[in-house]
């Protein structure tokens, strides 16, 4: 099975990655297994939620679950009348829902906040200067950045689908000469000239 957990590090010096494959030994509890993973002494004991049989998908921007990221955008107003600060660190969770940034998105946990999602290009593993903390320009351009990146993902596909009917009706049209210019030669004859039967002239 793979795990699907945050990277952990034990004390006698195991380590257990995002990710990576072990080897059931037994139960742990009424919701776990033991796992043992490569090149460690011990069990792991891993809660079922934190193994799947196939292997993890890739998070977007190439980030890892329990990586430490800085929130860079425009400070968050929450639901709860909580705010999220420019600059903020969290703690990489997973995938956000489909709905979020095309698919692209990530979750993210914060201390006293729980956990939301963001379109990646407002993270950054960099910690931000702290000049930039009162630029509003700063932040609105990073936040513009993010939205014009969201439309043009959006308008990719169709914008793709608009050139490939361009290059079938042009495709066709080309054909189409192609037939016709075959059909005009054919009825040529050696020497350019019609091959059908002359008409006899009446005599008067």
């Amino acid at each position: 099975l793979y795990f699907t957990g945050r990277d952990q590090t034990f004390e006698n010096g195991d380590m257990v990655e995002h990710g990576e494959a072990g080897e059931v030994m037994g139960t742990f509890g009424d919701k776990g297994l033991a796992m043992l993973f490569p090149e460690n002494d011990l069990l792991t004991d891993c809660r079922l939620t934190e193994l799947s049989r196939d292997p993890p998908v890739p998070l977007p921007g190439g980030f890892r679950v329990g990586e430490l990221l800085y929130f860079v955008g425009s400070d968050l107003c929450l639901d709860n009348n909580a705010v999220l600060k420019y600059g903020t660190r969290g703690e990489v969770v997973g995938r956000a829902l489909p709905s979020v940034a095309n698919g692209n998105g990530l979750k993210l946990k914060f201390p006293g906040l729980g956990g939301i999602a963001f379109n990646p290009l407002v993270l950054s593993r960099d910690e931000p200067p702290d000049d930039a903390l009162s630029d509003d320009k700063y932040r609105r351009a990073r936040r513009a950045l993010a939205a014009r990146k969201e439309q043009q993902e959006c308008a990719a596909p169709q914008a793709a689908a608009a050139e490939d009917l361009e290059f079938e009706v042009e495709w066709r049209q080309r054909l189409a000469d192609e037939l016709i210019a075959e059909e005009a030669k054919a009825s040529l004859g050696p020497q350019g000239r019609r091959t059908g039967k002359k008409k006899k002239k009446k005599k008067s």
